[in-house]
């Protein structure tokens, strides 16, 4: 049985499990930023795609218990990459490998919480409304994630920045709109669905938002006891992924409990328990190959996403999650040889127009800092072309006033 480190362990203790843990992080950190790219965008293709077909039709599944699966679905293949078992030992919700403060210890709580409860919420939008409508609606989170890097003083976001995802924004509901213009669907649609999935979705995009911001605050370094900024002996991208899926799976099973088994009881006193549970079985069996790629395609892509958030800021990557959706109708558009409509051409030119615009005054922003602290890490006011004010400079002792 390998050894348990408790909250009082040497960090830099050497066990098998943590040796995984490094050798899987360096393996990760290794990964090319496009091929990391593509592997976060094909998976959350197949995962929205075997997602929508689990939710339809009469042998549909609960939200509660698609969530359940996917998080079981990860949790085993990862526990077992990291730890050589796929049971849990231990505390499923202790802390991870790595002396955390007090501090640390609570967002990585509220990290897991958001995450689940959001996962947990877009199930319930395409399980209560179309995949189409969700999609539009959630294609809004670079937004809301602005706004809680603004709130949570991570990142600021200049007005042109923006712009340009409220341009990524539009391009997206336009590709959206195309995409499924032809489809069907009748035009007096469902109001008051309509109106909850809105709802939910607008709080799935708050959690993920939220998760972001406390995910990249616990990924902070740890300050010594001096106040100096030590190395990053935080919890690693596989480690946190794997906590917050075992929070996820217990919320899961607790609501698949409450909404699949308790409830229907006491709704219809008729029925037993053991028919309930029989009712219950056999959806899931009968869905169950699907349910398993399903499951695994959920942790690749969110594994990928976990990465990737460790790399980018939490608005860029909202940004790139926003793109993700445009890149799955462009995809499966070309696969099954759905025609493009204007608005769809239109909204994937602004979608690439406005995420270059997004990329290009991010890189400039950040030329911009990294300028500063070069010039004695003041943050110098920048003219509308980036460059430094020369009436704003900082003299020295012996500048000549007229001469600045």
């Amino acid at each position: 049985m390998e050894p348990v480190l408790g909250a009082n362990a040497d960090p830099d203790t050497e066990t098998p499990s943590h040796s995984r843990e490094v050798a899987l992080q360096h393996m990760a950190n290794s990964i090319p930023f496009l091929q990391l790219l593509l592997l976060w965008y094909l998976g959350g293709v197949l995962c929205v795609a075997s997602t929508k077909t689990l939710l339809m039709g009469e042998d549909a599944i609960s939200p509660a218990a698609l969530s359940m699966f996917q998080f079981l679905c990860t949790i085993l293949p990862l526990n077992y990459a990291l730890h050589g078992h796929t049971l849990w030992r231990g505390v499923p919700l202790s802390l991870p490998k790595h002396k955390l403060q007090d501090d640390k210890a609570k967002k990585l709580t509220m990290c897991a919480l958001f995450y689940s409860t959001g996962f947990v919420l877009t199930s319930v939008s395409f399980y209560t409304s179309s995949a189409s409508f969700t999609e539009t609606i959630k294609a809004a989170e670079p937004l809301t994630s602005s706004a809680v890097a603004v709130l949570y003083n991570l990142d600021s976001v200049p007005f042109k920045e923006m712009l340009s995802l409220a341009l990524i924004v539009i391009g997206v509901l336009l590709t959206t709109k195309g995409a499924h213009s032809g489809s069907g669907v009748p035009a007096a649609a469902k109001t008051q669905d309509d109106f909850l999935s809105t709802i939910v979705t607008l709080a799935a995009n708050l959690c993920f938002s939220f998760r972001g911001a406390y995910q990249t605050m616990l990924k902070k370094p740890i300050s010594n006891s001096n106040g100096v900024g030590s190395l990053p002996k935080t919890i690693t991208d596989f480690q946190l992924f794997l906590r917050i899926s075992h929070f996820g799976f217990f919320l899961s099973f607790a609501l698949v409990l409450l909404c699949d088994i308790i409830w229907p009881i006491l709704a219809n006193r008729s029925e037993s328990t053991l028919t309930t549970l029989s009712h219950l079985v056999v959806k899931i069996g009968r869905s169950f190959p699907i349910l398993i790629i399903n499951g695994i395609c959920h942790g690749i892509y969110n594994q990928a996403s976990t990465v990737m958030l460790s790399r980018l800021s939490l608005v860029h990557h909202a940004a790139l999650n926003c793109a993700r959706r445009l890149f799955a109708i462009v995809v499966t558009s070309i696969y099954f040889r759905v025609p493009f409509t204007t608005s769809g051409v239109l909204g994937v030119t602004l979608t690439l127009l406005g995420f270059g615009i997004y990329s290009n005054l991010k890189a400039r922003r950040k030329l911009r800092g990294l300028k500063d602290v070069v010039h004695g890490g003041q943050n110098l006011p920048t003219s509308e072309s980036g460059k430094p004010e020369r009436r704003n400079r900082i003299r020295g002792p012996f500048s000549n006033n007229s001469n600045v």
